[in-house]
């Protein structure tokens, strides 16, 4: 199982990529607090502290946050 770090347009990219290959994730964590306890496209997003006490030793994690050209 994956957790997305980043529910924003990468993260949902790489979520529907991965359901494409049978392997959705079973969540989004965000560091955005309007989007705790939401779905995007049907995921849950949690904040990172709850999706790494849920699923720090039963998931891997990925960072889905593209940031170009911010500094």
């Amino acid at each position: 199982p994956l957790v997305l770090l980043g529910a924003g347009n990468l993260g949902r990219r790489t979520a529907d990529g991965l359901a494409e290959l049978g392997r959705p994730p079973v969540a989004f964590a965000d560091n955005n607090p309007a989007k705790w306890g939401t779905t995007v496209d049907g995921i849950p997003v949690l904040s990172p502290a709850e999706a790494a006490e849920a699923y720090r030793d039963r998931a891997g994690f990925v960072v889905t946050i593209w940031g170009a050209g911010q500094t």
